[in-house]
């Protein structure tokens, strides 16, 4: 019950604060809900931007050893975002398992014809 909860109030963060339409959501951790959305979102990080993957040991994300690095500006497509449980930060998914924050990012919505 607690996780549905969780996954509800994680649903109605990202539908409120990123004006996302939701197509289906489902808690992926205990720290973390997984959100995907019926179009792509376009990505483009706000300066030079390092990024997360989940840690397999403590299910936090952070930044590896070895980060991939966005360049200023560069689009990237994802239609998948994880929530954070915890503290409601908001991370798209940009590569398998590589991930950026939603607040050094600029969004733009992509609409098929």
């Amino acid at each position: 019950m607690k996780k549905r909860m969780l996954l509800l109030i994680a649903t109605i963060i990202v539908a409120f604060l990123s004006s996302i339409n939701v197509a289906s959501a489902e808690t992926v951790s205990q720290h973390y809900a997984e959100v995907y959305t019926d179009y792509s979102v376009m990505v483009t990080p706000n300066g030079g931007q390092d990024c997360y993957t989940i840690d397999d040991a403590t299910n936090d994300m952070i930044i590896p050893n070895k980060p991939l690095h966005l360049d200023e500006h560069t689009p990237w497509f994802t239609d998948r975002a994880l929530v954070n449980l915890t503290d409601g930060k908001v991370y798209y998914e940009v590569s398998t398992n590589v991930f950026v924050p939603e607040q050094s990012v600029t969004r733009f919505y992509v609409m098929s014809k």
